[in-house]
């Protein structure tokens, strides 16, 4: 087995109502990733942090970024590319919530995810492992 680093991380995502004609549909996007070393223990919860009318943000923690040996050279392609991202991995509720579930910097194995999940965000790499 490949030897591996854990970083606890929390995913900071955000629920808008976009207007499409009369229908008003909602849209999630990640706003951040965050180190989350003493959230870690607390299992995979949703906490609201804000809400402005049609805008809502929730922390979701319990989750953790696992970084392999043998995939250090995707890593530093993806870090050093044009367009640096880390991909979150989500599942769609029928009512429409959306949970991330997976966090991956490595574009092949968010690919090779997908199949177990509905939906994939992007965050830029610029943006996320902040404090």
């Amino acid at each position: 087995m490949a030897a591996k680093l854990t970083i606890p991380i929390a995913v900071l995502m955000r629920r808008r109502l976009v207007r499409h004609g009369r229908w008003s549909v909602p849209s999630w996007d990640v706003l951040s990733v965050l180190p989350a070393q003493n959230l870690a223990s607390r299992g995979a919860r949703r906490e609201p942090v804000r809400e402005d009318g049609d805008e809502e943000q929730y922390l979701w923690s319990g989750f953790a970024l696992q970084l392999y040996r043998d995939g250090a050279e995707s890593y530093w392609y993806n870090l050093t590319g044009d367009n640096p991202a880390l991909y979150v991995l989500c599942h769609e509720s029928p009512d429409g919530d959306v949970e991330p579930k997976l966090a991956a910097i490595c574009e092949a194995a968010s690919h090779l995810h997908i199949r177990l999940f509905d939906s994939q965000c992007v965050r830029p790499a610029s943006n996320f492992m902040t404090e």
